[in-house]
């Protein structure tokens, strides 16, 4: 089950100055780091699955923590 009641991404507000074109919320996490939360912790995809074969050179994104309830 989704952990929802979070905001799992930087937040820089609603501001003209925070959004992108004065009008989009820029894009904050790397989707991958999503999709790693729930194979890892749902379907229980191991570590050097994901980042060797599911998806090379994503080192830099970590699964989001807290995303799947138990």
């Amino acid at each position: 089950m989704v952990a929802g009641g979070a905001i799992h991404a930087d937040w820089k507000g609603l501001k003209p100055a925070a959004l992108k074109d004065g009008r989009d919320l820029p894009g904050e996490t790397d989707t991958r780091a999503i999709f790693k939360a729930i194979l890892a912790d749902h379907l229980g995809v191991g570590r050097l699955a994901l980042e060797e074969r599911i998806f090379p050179d994503s080192g830099s994104a970590a699964p989001v923590r807290g995303l799947i309830r138990a």
